[in-house]
């Protein structure tokens, strides 16, 4: 008996059935990653890069026009 075929098993074989089976589904998959794409970084950026991590007290954490 024959293993299955590598398209068919793991991650790629997971992927080919979930994400990629359809036209719709390869449409919504390229359009999540693109979004995830967009929005991810500057979340990233602005949450940890950005951050004012540390002062002595909470007036020394605050920037003017920081928004959140």
């Amino acid at each position: 008996e024959e293993p299955a075929p590598v398209s068919t098993i793991g991650i790629l074989g997971w992927m080919r059935i979930n994400l990629f089976s359809s036209p719709l589904n390869i449409l919504l998959t390229i359009v999540s990653v693109y979004l995830i794409w967009l929005i991810v970084p500057p979340v990233i950026e602005w949450a940890f890069i950005d951050a004012i991590w540390d002062g002595t007290n909470r007036d020394a954490c605050l920037v003017e026009n920081a928004g959140a």
